[in-house]
């Protein structure tokens, strides 16, 4: 996959309390803390298979990518 061909963009902003707020209150990784602040943060569903981070999500009130039936 030629990556180039994707708008990506470093997202630099992370609110660090906040991403730590969220990994001890959901007992996820740091990692998927993160995901779910940017989701949270930037408005946008979050999309995952992982049921504790759906669990999170839906906790926070972040809204999730539906799965395709």
């Amino acid at each position: 996959m030629d990556f180039s061909l994707l708008r990506l963009r470093v997202d630099r902003s992370a609110d660090e309390r906040a991403v730590l707020r969220l990994a001890r209150a959901h007992r996820q990784s740091v990692y998927d803390a993160a995901c779910l602040e940017l989701a949270q943060r930037e408005g946008l569903p979050l999309a995952t298979l992982d049921g504790d981070s759906r669990r999170a999500a839906l906790a926070e009130a972040v809204a999730l990518v539906s799965q395709a039936p």
